[in-house]
C-alpha cells in the first residue's frame, strides 16, 4: 500500500511538472532529434500563402545531417513519392539556409526554385533567422538582423507563385518527394507573416515578445504552453492546434527574448550605449562596447527567473545582452544601477549587493558576477564583459539572517547631503560620528532604543564618515557618505 502511494505521489508530481507553462522570457523551445517521423505536425494549413512573405525564427542546431538538410519549417508535405509542393525553410548539410518553393508538378531539381546563403549559421548557438520574400527572384536572408549574400540554388523550376497542396505543414521537418529531412537541435519563436519585414522590422522585434494579433502575422508558435503536453497552439488570429509526431519534446529555450529591448546596430560604437530601466528603479547600462558587432541587443523580463537557483533577494525583473558577433565575441562593460525602491536594497543591505549571471535561460543556475560595488554611484560594474549574459540584482544572504547574527546601525539617505536619521539600539551609549582617522566630531547623547535619530551633519564638509554605538560592550558601526 505504502510503495502504491509513493508511486501515485511521483505520477501527481510528473503530471504537474508536465502541465507547467513557461512565458517567462523566451519560455519553452521545441528540442528535435534529428531522426525520421518525428516532428510538428501544424495540419493543412496557409492553402492561399503567397508573395510577400517573411519566416523568422530563433534556432540553436547542434549538428547538421551529412548529405540531407535540416528543415525549420516546410508547408505542403506531400510524402515520398509525390512533387514539390510549397515552400520549405531549411539548412543544408554545411548550415547554409535554403528559402525554395516547388512548382506541384514533379520531383526533380526542374521542380523548384530558390535561394540559398553564401554563409553558415554556427552550431551550437542561438540565431535568428529571417527570409524575406517579395518575390522567388527577390528574396533576402538575415542571420541575427545582418543581410546575408545569396545566390540561387540548383533547382530550375519556372513557377513565380507558392503552389499548394493538400498536405500538412510541419516543424522541425520536411517530407520531400525522395526522402524525410529532420532538424536537429531547438527551434522557438516561430513566426509567418504574409507581409514583407524590413530590417528595421526585424531588428527591432529579434529579442521582443511578439502581439500574437499583430497585424500580418499568420503564424505564431512560442511553444510556451507546458512542458509536457504533445500539442502547441499557433498563437496568431485564428488559432490553431498542431501536435507532436513521435520524440520530440519541449525544454525551456535560451534564445534571447525579453518584454522591452533596446539596441543599436553601428560600425562605430565611440561614444555609443545602450541603457534600459524598469519598473523598480533599476536600470542597466551597457558601454565600451568593442570587437566590432553586427549588433548589440539590450533586453529586459519582467518576471523573476523561472529557475532561481543561486539567488536569495531578487528583483520580479532581469536583465539581458545578446551580441550579434562578427568575426570575434563582443566585449562590452555593463554597469547595474540599483534603486532604494526596487523591493531588495536597503541601506542595512547595500553593502551586501551583487549581481548575479547566467548565459541565458536555459541554464538553471545564476553564479556571482563578480561586479565591483560602488556605494556613492549606487552602482555594480563589470568590465570586459564577453558575448551574451543574462543579468540580475541579489542580495546573497537573507536579510533576518544578517539582522539576527550581527545588530545593525540603519542609516539612510545614504549618502546624504545635510541629515540622516539612524535607530538606536541603546538607551544608555551615546551615538558617535567620527571621520575617517577615528576621531569624534559628534555625539548624540539623548537616546532611546528603536528611537529614530535625526543627525545634523550639515556643518561637516563632504567626505566619509563612520557613526557607531555600543551595545553590549561591542561597537556597532557603519560607514556613511556626505555629499
Amino acid at each position: 500500500m505504502k510503495k502504491n502511494l509513493v508511486l501515485a505521489f511521483l505520477l501527481i508530481q510528473i503530471s504537474i511538472i508536465s502541465a507547467q507553462s513557461n512565458d517567462i522570457g523566451s519560455g519553452i523551445a521545441l528540442s528535435v532529434n534529428g531522426v525520421s517521423n518525428n516532428y510538428l505536425d501544424l495540419g493543412d494549413v496557409f492553402n492561399d500563402l503567397n508573395f510577400p512573405l517573411t519566416v523568422e525564427a530563433w534556432v540553436n542546431p547542434t549538428s547538421w545531417t551529412p548529405g540531407g538538410y535540416s528543415p525549420i519549417i516546410a508547408t505542403d508535405n506531400v510524402g515520398v513519392g509525390g512533387s514539390y509542393f510549397g515552400f520549405w525553410f531549411r539548412f543544408n548539410s554545411s548550415g547554409k539556409l535554403i528559402f525554395e518553393i516547388g512548382d506541384g508538378s514533379g520531383s526533380g531539381g526542374s521542380d523548384r526554385r530558390g535561394k540559398v546563403t553564401t554563409s553558415a549559421v554556427a552550431l551550437n548557438k542561438w540565431t535568428h533567422v529571417a527570409v524575406v520574400a517579395t518575390s522567388i527572384t527577390d528574396i533576402k536572408f538575415y542571420f541575427n538582423g545582418v543581410l546575408q549574400l545569396s545566390s540561387s540554388t540548383d533547382g530550375g523550376a519556372s513557377n513565380t507563385s507558392i503552389v499548394h497542396s493538400g498536405y500538412p505543414a510541419i516543424i522541425g521537418g520536411h517530407i520531400t518527394p525522395t526522402t524525410q529531412h529532420n532538424f536537429t537541435g531547438q527551434i522557438d519563436e516561430v513566426r509567418i507573416w504574409d507581409t514583407v519585414k524590413t530590417e528595421s522590422d526585424l531588428r527591432d522585434n529579434l529579442c521582443l515578445k511578439t502581439n500574437p494579433i499583430s497585424p500580418y502575422l499568420i503564424g505564431y508558435w512560442s511553444f510556451n504552453e507546458s512542458y509536457g503536453d504533445p500539442f502547441t497552439i499557433n498563437l496568431s488570429e485564428p488559432t490553431d492546434t498542431a501536435y507532436i509526431v513521435g520524440s520530440v519534446t519541449k525544454v525551456t529555450s535560451g534564445a534571447p527574448i525579453g518584454d522591452a529591448v533596446d539596441y543599436l546596430y553601428t560600425t562605430d560604437y565611440s561614444g555609443l550605449n545602450l541603457t534600459l530601466n524598469s519598473a523598480g528603479g533599476d536600470k542597466m547600462k551597457i558601454n565600451k562596447i568593442g570587437n566590432n558587432p553586427h549588433g548589440v541587443h539590450l533586453y529586459r523580463v519582467d518576471s523573476s527567473p523561472y529557475s532561481t537557483i543561486g539567488l536569495i533577494n531578487h528583483p520580479n525583473y532581469y536583465f539581458g545582452v545578446f551580441t550579434a558577433d562578427g568575426a570575434t565575441s563582443a566585449k562590452y562593460n555593463s554597469n547595474y544601477i540599483y534603486s532604494f525602491t526596487n523591493g531588495v536594497i536597503t541601506p542595512i543591505n547595500e553593502e551586501l549587493a551583487t549581481v548575479f549571471q547566467r548565459v541565458d535561460g536555459s541554464v538553471t543556475t545564476w553564479t556571482d558576477f563578480l561586479a565591483t560595488l560602488s556605494i556613492p554611484n549606487s552602482s555594480l560594474v563589470k568590465k570586459n564583459c564577453i558575448g551574451r549574459g543574462e543579468y540580475i540584482l541579489n542580495i546573497p544572504i537573507a536579510n533576518e539572517m544578517k539582522a539576527e547574527t550581527t545588530p545593525e546601525l540603519e542609516v539612510f539617505p545614504n549618502p546624504c547631503i545635510d541629515y540622516v536619521i539612524t535607530k538606536s539600539l541603546s538607551s544608555v551609549n551615546p551615538i558617535v560620528v567620527s571621520d575617517i582617522h577615528g576621531k569624534i566630531i559628534k555625539h548624540f547623547t539623548d537616546v532611546a532604543i528603536g528611537e529614530f535619530i535625526t543627525l545634523d551633519l550639515s556643518m561637516l564638509p563632504a567626505g566619509n564618515y563612520f557613526i557607531s554605538q555600543q551595545v553590549n560592550g561591542k561597537n556597532i558601526t557603519s560607514k556613511i557618505i556626505k555629499q
